[in-house]
């Protein structure tokens, strides 16, 4: 069975819940920091094989803001949060609460609001599923890069890896900015994080 595989139907909607406690978590959160109404909602979850990574994005062809998140545990692997440029620029002015920031002032401020906004979205859902798992997980400090996007997921395009994908729909006072998460566990991770899936399926049942 291919690692892609593994993740059933009934595992992908366990995961699909966890993602989704760790989504309604970090709106909160978010709405808190910036003293603003933030609503996230995830449409769809997808599960790829790291070496077919840049095939299933391939729609996404241009540049990107990209904020990743590396952690280890008992299952090891990168978070990241991304948003087209442009996409990006509208985030920043929503969080600010201007509607036309000046460009200086706009790409100064970037860098931190989407670091701070990744890294809350990011340990939401990792911070879920650890709980929910009871494995402590360790977070390096999150990273912000500009980059096109072949050169950003070219070192996530590792057959021994696995992709979950999810498009994440941020909407502030009713504007919407959409941005793609990616969550990446390598191969030993995987069964970890089948086996605690599976735990769950089996509380679910009695």
């Amino acid at each position: 069975m291919g690692v892609k595989e593994q993740f059933t139907d009934e595992r992908m909607e366990v995961l699909t819940e966890l993602v989704n406690i760790g989504i309604g978590r970090a709106g909160a959160s978010l709405s808190e920091m910036v003293e603003r109404r933030v609503q996230l909602q995830v449409p769809r979850l997808n599960m790829v094989d790291g070496e077919y990574l840049l095939e299933s994005i391939a729609d996404l062809d241009q540049n990107f803001s990209m904020v990743e998140q590396r952690f280890r545990g008992e299952f090891n692997g990168v978070a990241a949060l991304m948003f087209r440029v442009d996409s990006a620029s509208s985030m920043v002015c929503l969080l600010m609460g201007e509607e036309a920031p000046d460009a200086d002032e706009l790409e100064a401020e970037k860098e931190s609001i989407l670091t701070e906004v990744g890294n809350v979205l990011i340990n939401g859902i990792m911070g879920s599923m650890s709980n929910v798992f009871k494995e402590r997980l360790h977070y390096d400090v999150p990273e912000y890069d500009e980059e096109d996007l072949s050169v950003l997921c070219a070192e996530w395009a590792d057959v021994d890896a696995v992709v979950l994908l999810a498009q994440v729909e941020f909407t502030v006072e009713g504007t919407e900015v959409v941005g793609r998460f990616m969550l990446l566990f390598d191969l030993g991770g995987t069964e970890e994080i089948c086996q605690g899936l599976d735990r769950l399926l089996e509380d679910n049942d009695n």
